[in-house]
């Protein structure tokens, strides 16, 4: 993961610029100064909003349900569990100059699984929100709750042990993101528009000089400065374009399965032993499997 500095880049750019061109002496380089600037067309775009996913076991509830009379009843079968989700935000490649460039976000991701090994394919939408920094590294967080439930009741036979599971599952979904934005330099020294930076150093005939740059030379030099990096994407006047990329991590409850699996009780003389499952999808609804 790596954050560009515009600014310092701009400065690299200029110091090989004066001493392939301006014979500059390397020591001499002083008095950098950076002007205000304007970020525009500050933007981030999924670059893939359906996944396949693949469900893993992410927590087991328990709960027995015991009938002892010689009648056969209707019983709860008490099966909840909470899950957190989580949503991260993480910068792999950005850019910076002075303080932060930053902008929301809200995308629909779309993914579809099987339940169980079944042969259906099932399918979730999911709205995510939140903001990218472009500007830093540090992964940013959030978290929310999905409580996963089976509350019908069942019949349980007389003289049965009815042990109850709710097994939930879950899925990763990494989605790449690439950021963009437009960074214009407002400074003007000498009628010329646009300036980000001035630096100033003496060549080796003990000359004074000024360079001052607007930032799409980073675009305009991407070939012949040895500096150039990947971020400088194109230019807008005498701004230039950049991009990095992002990627959000989340983790995503998929379905639940019940399943109930009868054992008889002394004194049960049917003797039978049953299982049957059914599972909970994440919109509430459920289906027999």
């Amino acid at each position: 993961m790596a954050i560009y500095d515009i600014a310092a880049d701009l400065f690299d750019l200029t110091r090989w610029y004066a001493e392939q061109n301006y014979n500059a002496n390397p020591t001499t380089f002083r008095g950098a100064k950076v002007y205000d600037r304007i970020v525009s067309d500050v933007q981030s775009i999924p670059e893939k909003v359906d996944f396949n996913l693949i469900p893993g076991l992410a927590y087991t509830v328990k709960n027995e349900i015991v009938n002892d009379t010689n009648t056969e009843q209707s019983m709860s079968t008490k099966l909840m569990h909470t899950l957190i989700e989580s949503n991260s935000v993480t910068t792999t490649k950005g850019y910076k100059i002075g303080s932060s460039i930053k902008n929301t976000f809200s995308v629909n991701i779309e993914g579809s699984f099987f339940v169980g090994g079944g042969s259906t394919e099932h399918s979730i939408e999911v709205s995510v929100s939140g903001e990218y920094n472009h500007s830093s590294s540090e992964t940013k967080t959030n978290t929310s709750q999905k409580t996963w439930e089976y509350n019908s009741p069942i019949l349980v036979p007389a003289k049965t042990k009815v042990t109850a599971t709710l097994d939930i599952y879950a899925g990763p979904v990494v989605v790449p993101v690439t950021l963009k934005s437009t960074v214009t330099g407002t400074g003007i020294v000498n009628n010329f528009p646009n300036v980000l930076t001035s630096l100033s150093y003496i060549d080796r005939n003990n000359k004074l000089w000024t360079d001052s740059l607007p930032t799409a030379l980073l675009y305009d030099y991407r070939n012949q400065w040895p500096g150039s990096q990947s971020i400088y994407v194109g230019k807008n006047g005498g701004g230039v374009q950049v991009e990095g990329k992002a990627e959000i991590q989340l983790e995503l409850g998929l379905y639940s399965i019940a399943t109930f699996d009868s054992q008889p009780l002394s004194g049960n003389t049917t003797g039978k032993e049953a299982v049957y499952s059914k599972a909970i999808l994440r919109d509430g609804s459920i289906i027999d499997i």
